[in-house]
């Protein structure tokens, strides 16, 4: 979900209290006492690792964090965008995921062995970059990311257009299949029936790559979010576009215009019969 700040994504306000709220036993901060503009916060590269907090590269197609031939993590360069996380130290046992009910849940947000055999890091799911002075900059988020046509996609650059476009802060823009591949969507929130499709697939079409502009638009009274108020993107990409089982409006971009996505539409897209 994106919602514009001074011209910003919320998640660049946010990410940290995530870290902390998440994993209750550390405390990581990044503040930006000095108004950077644009950044979260800084730290200073030599005092990086006595905060425990670092950038590791990670593959954007399973958000999962790469490991060299040792098996350990490999730290980002500056202004390189990677994963951040935070170093687990304390003693007590790991029983800070009090939101995750199922172990597995838990598990998948700790990282083990990253730099040294023993360590555990907590993985924030955020995205960010650290230029040579240390400030933090907020890029993405994992699984805000997805390839179409060979490209990487990101969501937050989409979801920014889109906000500034419609002057609605609430959209969430994520990758669903068809067949073959992954394609665009966006879930725009519009309880007031404000949106404009054709001024909006104009910007898109001005301002993106052919492969970043969503192909289908869905339009919501409501966004599903977590308890923590995270979007419950997963939820919204099994959902996909089928309109079989939403009952929101859909649209489809059809020679640069939002058309309704109508069943016979549909089928044609599910049977390969229509070709994006």
């Amino acid at each position: 979900m994106s919602t514009s700040f001074m011209g910003q994504p919320k998640e660049i306000f946010d990410w940290v209290g995530y870290l902390v709220l998440e994993h209750h036993q550390e405390r990581s901060f990044v503040v930006n006492i000095d108004n950077k503009v644009g950044s979260v916060g800084c730290i200073p590269n030599r005092l990086k690792g006595l905060m425990g907090i670092f950038l590791i590269k990670y593959d954007p197609n399973t958000g999962e964090p790469t490991r060299d031939t040792n098996g350990r993590c490999i730290r980002c360069g500056s202004n390189e965008p990677g994963l951040i996380i935070g170093e687990i130290r304390s003693k007590v046992p790991l029983d800070g995921f009090s939101r995750y009910l199922d172990v597995d849940a838990s598990e998948k947000k700790i990282l083990s062995d990253v730099f040294v055999i023993g360590d555990k890091y907590y993985n924030s799911g955020d995205v960010l970059s650290c230029d040579g002075l240390g400030y933090f900059y907020f890029q993405d988020r994992v699984g805000d990311t997805f390839r179409w046509k060979g490209e990487n996609v990101s969501t937050a650059e989409v979801e920014d257009i889109i906000c500034k476009t419609t002057k609605l802060n609430q959209v969430n823009v994520y990758g669903v299949e068809i067949p073959g591949t992954d394609i665009g969507m966006a879930a725009i929130l519009d309880k007031e029936a404000e949106l404009l499709l054709d001024v909006l697939g104009n910007e898109l079409i001005s301002n993106l790559p052919s492969y970043a502009i969503p192909a289908f638009i869905r339009v919501l009274e409501a966004l599903p979010v977590t308890g923590s108020y995270k979007l419950k993107k997963v939820k919204l990409q099994k959902e996909g576009f089928n309109i079989n089982m939403i009952k929101d409006k859909i649209y489809i971009l059809s020679s640069g215009k939002y058309i309704p996505l109508t069943k016979e539409i549909y089928n044609d897209v599910i049977n390969n019969r229509l070709r994006f």
